[in-house]
């Protein structure tokens, strides 16, 4: 919100538990939802002084083993 270009990134072993870090659970929030959820609390809190815009991408890359 103060002009800055984020990226998250996550990175391991199959199993590690990246996807839960990320995406959590509906009691346990992960990182994704939690820094969106922040995002927009403070997109509202300066609603009244600025027009913001927001964008996301979301990239998924899933490479296999199998057929190797």
């Amino acid at each position: 919100m103060d002009g800055y270009n984020v990226t998250i990134f996550a990175y391991g072993q199959t199993g590690s538990g990246k996807t839960f870090t990320m995406e959590g659970s509906k009691a346990n929030p992960g990182v994704n939802i939690r820094a969106l959820a922040d995002l927009f609390a403070v997109a509202q809190e300066r609603a009244d002084q600025y027009d913001s815009v927001i964008k996301a991408r979301w990239v998924y890359v899933d490479e296999s083993d199998e057929g190797r």
